[in-house]
């Protein structure tokens, strides 16, 4: 009977401390909408390619004020989009001949060039959805214990990636500087490879 009273106690004992584990994890208290949705994955961000369509997935994370957190999220997604849309045509253009035996002055011309027509050609309607989950953590401080996880959706057309390339061809080629008008010349540094 001994034995019997000290292995129940044993097994009382191992399911609270499981109970109790189990409410000491982070877990999701509140969503933006019932179900989440297909195109959130894991908390880091992404540049996805499918077709005509080129998506970035956006994550903030640990964020304390929901209406201030996902104006700042928008702004970091697109400033993302960008800068991710900007690395790869760069890293695709240094595989060109003619891109790089171009000096460094217009190099940097073409590239300041680049970012200002990501600048005007990126922007907040090409945010096709954002959800996010209201996460609460008892491991946290106090301060961070309720925070949001903020997921934004973007997608841009191949096709408007392209016209954009087209307008900073235009630009080489107008250009006074030898170098740029001759890389003006490439169709292959000037298209949608990237």
């Amino acid at each position: 009977m001994r034995f019997f009273s000290i292995f129940c106690g044993l097994i009382l004992m191992v399911v609270s401390c499981r109970q109790a584990a189990s409410h000491s994890e982070a877990r999701v208290v509140e969503q933006s909408r019932r179900e989440r949705p297909d195109w959130v994955g894991p908390d880091q961000s992404k540049l996805v390619k499918s077709g005509e369509i080129i998506e970035y997935h956006s994550v903030k994370t640990k964020v304390v004020d929901l209406p201030l957190g996902l104006k700042q999220a928008e702004a970091s997604a697109l400033n993302d989009t960008r800068l991710q849309i900007q690395n790869e045509i760069v890293l695709f253009w240094k595989k060109d001949k003619l891109f790089l035996e171009l000096e460094a002055p217009d190099r940097a011309l073409v590239t300041q060039q680049l970012e200002k027509l990501l600048e005007t050609r990126v922007t907040s309607d090409l945010i096709k959805d954002i959800y996010y989950e209201k996460i609460f953590d008892p491991n946290a401080v106090a301060a961070l214990q309720d925070t949001y996880s903020i997921h934004v959706l973007i997608q841009l057309k191949r096709s408007s990636l392209q016209g954009l390339l087209t307008d900073l061809q235009k630009y080489c080629r107008n250009s006074l500087r030898q170098g740029l008008i001759k890389l003006a010349q490439s169709d292959q540094v000037f298209s949608t490879q990237p």
